[in-house]
C-alpha cells in the first residue's frame, strides 16, 4: 500500500473531519464517495445490509434520529442513520450494525440493536425489517 504524505494543517483537517474511531483513511473514503472494502467488496455484513434494504425501502431517511432509553440506568443514547445504513452514535463514533452502534453505547455489553434503537415515531429498527420482504435480504 502506498503511503500518502500530509502537513499538519491537512492532518489536523482531517482529525477535525472524523469521528470518535475513524481513521484518517475513514474521513478520506467518506469526502471522496469511495466505498467501503467491504461494501466494494460486497462483504457488507448481513445487518448492514439490512438497514440498507431499510433505507431503500423508505422507511427511515439518512439522517433519522434513533434514541434507546435504558430505564435501569435512566440514560438516553442517541444516534443518526447515516446516507449508507451505518449508524454514528451520540460520540462520532460510525458503526456497520445496529448491535454494533448498542455494544458500543454500553461499552461493550452485548445489546440487540434491533430492538433497542427506536425511531422519532417510536417504532424499533427490528419493526421497520419486518416490513422488508426476506427475499431481498
Amino acid at each position: 500500500m502506498g503511503t500518502i504524505r500530509v502537513d499538519d494543517q491537512v492532518e489536523a483537517a482531517l482529525a477535525r473531519l472524523g469521528g470518535f474511531g475513524e481513521s484518517y483513511n475513514d474521513v478520506l473514503r467518506r469526502l471522496l464517495n469511495v466505498p467501503d472494502r467491504a461494501e466494494a467488496s460486497g462483504r457488507w455484513p448481513r445487518d448492514a445490509r439490512k438497514m440498507r434494504a431499510i433505507l431503500a425501502a423508505g422507511l427511515l431517511a439518512p439522517g433519522a434520529a434513533l434514541t434507546w432509553h435504558r430505564r435501569n440506568l435512566d440514560v438516553t443514547h442517541t444516534a443518526v442513520v447515516l446516507p449508507d445504513g451505518r449508524i454514528r452514535t451520540e460520540d462520532g463514533a460510525v458503526h456497520g450494525t445496529p448491535s454494533g452502534a448498542a455494544d458500543h453505547v454500553t461499552g461493550g455489553y452485548p445489546a440487540k440493536g434491533w430492538r433497542v434503537w427506536l425511531t422519532e415515531d417510536g417504532r424499533t429498527l427490528g419493526e421497520l425489517l419486518a416490513q422488508i420482504p426476506t427475499e431481498t435480504l
